[in-house]
């Protein structure tokens, strides 16, 4: 899979503000690419729209940033720095740098790869207790969380009817693909 030139560009350590360089790896999920640095982990929205999220312009992906850091900043203390440009120069993209924003991108703590729950499940030394512990911030969360018509209605069984059945049909269009095809490039329609 060839990547976008942006991205390219910022896999060199060069790329980042001064400070201790180091390796930058990259990850992605199907909505986002991050950059990991030896201390930060830059995630960067790609220009998709699925129907059920749309980064198809810099201004909603700004808007979407903004959000995911007010969002999770709020289990995630201390996680989320906030969001920063990415500039281009001489024909290169810096992170953090100087000038007009050709994209945008969430910064954060980078936390150590072996307290990660997958990585503790996997050694062993995450159990019911680390899990009951989990659980209980979840829902001390959820308890606290705002309540009202609005919000309860995303809830109702047609909703969630609605919204599963508007899944199998965005991905009717995949059946048959898989490793070694080409998957469809196209827009979902709302």
């Amino acid at each position: 899979m060839e990547l976008a030139p942006l991205v390219t560009s910022l896999l060199r350590p060069g790329a980042y503000p001064p400070g201790p360089a180091g390796p930058v790896e990259l990850l992605q999920t199907h909505i986002s690419y991050i950059l990991l640095t030896p201390f930060f982990a830059y995630k960067i929205k790609k220009p998709v729209d699925f129907g059920f999220l749309d980064f198809s312009t810099l201004d909603k992906r700004l808007h979407m940033c903004e959000e995911e850091v007010r969002l999770n900043s709020r289990l995630a203390p201390g996680v989320y720095i906030g969001v920063v440009k990415i500039t281009e120069e001489s024909g290169g993209f810096f992170m953090e740098g100087e000038g007009e924003a050709m994209e945008y991108a969430v910064k954060m703590r980078r936390l150590p790869a072996r307290y990660m729950l997958d990585r503790r499940l996997a050694a062993g030394h995450a159990g019911p207790g680390t899990i009951g512990r989990i659980a209980g911030v979840i829902a001390s969360f959820h308890a606290g969380a705002d309540r009202n018509a609005r919000i309860s209605a995303f809830g109702t069984p047609k909703a969630i009817g609605a919204n599963a059945t508007e899944n199998f049909a965005q991905t009717l269009p995949f059946i048959g693909t898989g490793e070694g095809k080409t998957y469809p490039r196209r827009s979902i329609k709302k």
